[in-house]
């Protein structure tokens, strides 16, 4: 039981650097589910992922810069009010970063911001619910 892996819907993580968080606005693409709004990086889970797994390639692929499983701390699941069920596992990072030390492969555009005017943006329903219970910011 203690080896078997926990499978998950997707993961995303916090990256912050000073006091300020790392968002990815979504492509404005109508076709696809919350044109422009803003989202943590990460994604969902392919093949029998764990959440770890899920979060290092998705990092990966979306922001070209490999993290460590020993960088990420886990911050907690949170049900997903997006969909009628599963979870989304979030971790946290913290480093001294600018948006020009990543590669945005993923997304519109990407934006270090400070939790405080997180009510102000356009945040997908997950991303809303989560942010709002880790930093207590009321919309």
């Amino acid at each position: 039981m203690g080896l078997e892996k926990k499978f998950n819907n997707g993961s995303a993580a916090i990256i912050e650097s000073g006091s300020r968080i790392l968002l990815n606005q979504r492509d404005l693409i109508t076709s696809i589910p919350y044109p422009g709004h803003w989202q943590l990086f990460g994604g969902h889970a392919e093949c029998k992922e764990d959440p770890i797994e899920t979060l290092l390639r998705e990092l990966k692929e979306e922001l070209g810069k490999q993290f460590k499983e020993s960088e990420m701390k886990f911050l907690g699941e949170f049900k997903r009010v997006e969909r009628d069920s599963g979870i989304i596992t979030i971790y946290y990072h913290q480093g001294n970063y600018t948006t020009s030390d990543f590669i945005l492969g993923e997304g519109h555009s990407m934006a270090f911001v400070n939790p405080s005017y997180l009510p102000n943006m356009r945040l997908c329903p997950d991303m809303k619910d989560v942010l709002s219970k880790i930093y207590e910011v009321k919309s």
